[in-house]
Formats: structure tokens, sequence, C-alpha cells
């Protein structure tokens, strides 16, 4: 796939710290989260897989991470036409429960120490706030945060619903998102989205996993094979009569889209398979590996995120 939108490493960490789907009730799990046991590793690997994605594609742009320093829990230090440095400050549960409590008068005041701080001595250009809180039971803290701190043009507060998408997500989910974001008008995949928007998800999947399957040296498949495939789906997205018959309708639907029944198993038939959704699969084998499958599936939204996060 050819690069479409050339967004650079700070624009796309601001959209993977946009994304909705989350409620304020969900933020309650960050209460149970620790700063540096939890938070601080977690956000450093989802940044690690972001910028992994975006480094293959966008191979004209050298990203490295940075240790910690002052006012800044995870650094990104970047070069496109200039040095950039971005940097992150985590607020977790604990930490915003004890100034609730009165046991962190200086709350405020360190918050916009460590950002004077990150600005001036540790010289970043981009600035983020993760507050990773019960957006319920601290809505006044955060409030107050958001008030306080409006005037720092540098500084840009993540909610907490916002945070706990970024930190939830998987390292497929994050490759997935930036890709879409900097290959969005590729023809390739805008064919592959075409194609895949014409099946229910169940049969989406099912043709991802057959195209797999043939391109990895299996190009035949047994009853128990197609009914494993589904399985997996299932796992994915259950539905709710155990007693669903939906493998014998997808055989169906698959026949000579994608299977040819034989003597006593079913023929992939690569020639019956959508092109875009084969060129795709070579796309992910080249560029990441891994689980192509579950790649696929992510990339072209057959699992949505919201989804994915349920």
């Amino acid at each position: 796939m050819f690069i479409t939108d050339r967004l650079t490493p700070a624009e796309m960490l601001s959209e993977l710290l946009a994304i909705n789907g989350y409620t304020k009730p969900d933020t309650k799990r960050f209460e149970l989260l620790r700063h540096d046991r939890d938070l601080c590793p977690q956000f450093c690997e989802r940044t690690s897989a972001m910028l992994d994605a975006y480094m293959s594609h966008r191979t004209d742009v050298q990203v490295t991470q940075g240790p910690r320093d002052e006012g800044v829990d995870v650094m990104l230090n970047y070069e496109d036409n200039g040095q950039h440095r971005l940097g992150l400050q985590i607020k977790s549960y604990s930490e915003i429960e004890l100034w609730n409590k009165g046991k962190q008068k200086d709350f405020v005041n360190t918050l916009k120490a460590q950002y004077t701080s990150a600005i001036q001595t540790v010289r970043v250009d981009d600035y983020y706030l993760l507050l990773c809180t019960d957006e319920i039971a601290h809505e006044k803290q955060i409030r107050i945060i958001c008030s306080e701190l409006k005037q720092f043009y540098r500084l840009k507060i993540v909610l907490p619903r916002r945070a706990l998408a970024f930190y939830e997500m998987t390292d497929i989910e994050v490759r997935a998102f930036v890709t879409r974001l900097l290959c969005g008008h590729d023809t390739v995949l805008k064919a592959a989205l075409k194609e895949i928007k014409k099946m229910r998800n169940d049969r989406a999947y099912m043709t991802l996993a057959l195209i797999c399957r043939a391109f990895q040296g299996n190009p035949h498949a047994s009853q128990d094979n197609l009914i494993a495939m589904y399985e997996d789906w299932l796992e994915i997205c259950p539905v709710s009569d155990p007693n669903d018959d939906r493998i014998v309708d997808l055989v169906q639907e698959l026949d000579q889209a994608g299977l040819t029944l034989r003597d006593d198993y079913f023929e992939i038939d690569i020639n019956t398979l959508p092109v875009s959704l084969c060129a795709m699969y070579f796309d992910q084998k080249l560029r990441h590996g891994g689980d192509i499958l579950r790649n696929l599936a992510a990339l072209l939204d057959v699992i949505p995120l919201h989804r994915r996060h349920s």
C-alpha cells in the first residue's frame, strides 16, 4: 500500500488519543492500575507499537523512544524536516485520590511545574497529560485540572475515557489504526474495504481465514477445518443462540466464492476470492508478519474497535 496521508508521529498519537467508544463508568478500571507498575510500561508499549507500525510505512521518518526525564513519563524523539520531541505525563487514580483527600495539596502546582520543566528543560514540542483515573469519582478534580491548565498552549489534556481506549488497545489494533490513517486513500485498501462491506462480518472473517490458509500452503479444507474457523470467529463475536447453524449458511455462501467441494474435502479456490483481499494478505505479511488473519480483520474493520473492547 502507498502512503496517501503523511501524518507526523505527533499527529498520529493525537489521533490515537482521541478514540471514542468508552463510557465514564468504564474508567473505574483505572482504580486498580498503578503509575509505575502498570500505566507507564503499558503506554510505553502502546507508543512503541505505534512507532513500529508508523515506520513500516513511513521509512523516511526516524523515531526513537527516550528515557524518562523531568516532567515526562514517556518520551518520543523524531526527525521529520527537523527534530521534534513529544512527551507524555501520566497521572494515576491513586495520585489524584491523594489530592482529593487533601494529602497532595500542591498537586496542580506540581502539574504546572512539570509542564514548565518539560517545555523549558527537556524542550518537548508537544506535551500530553493523560488523566488515568475514574472519570465519575474524580469529576471535580478533572474539571479543576482542565480549568487551571487551559492557558498552557502546548499542553493537550487527555480525558480518562480516551486514555483508557489507548491503554487497552492491542498491538494489532494500533497497527490497523495507523495503517488506516496513513493509507486511507490507497487504491488497494479502498478496494479491499469495498469488498468487505458486501459481506456480513462472519463471512468476511471466514473469507480472510481461507485466504490465509491457502497462501500459507494449505489449499484444502475439511469440514472440521471450516468449523474451527467459525469457532474462532465465535470467540471474537459470540452469537446469542448457542444452537446457531450459521456455519451451514456460510459454507453455502462461500461455494464458488472461495470454496469448491470435491469428494470429501473443500478446495480453496484462489481464483474466486477477491483479488484486493489477496493483495492485502501479502502487504500485511511483508510489513508485519505474525498473526496475519487478526491483522487483516482489524485493518479491514471486520472486528470493529468497539467490539474488540466490549
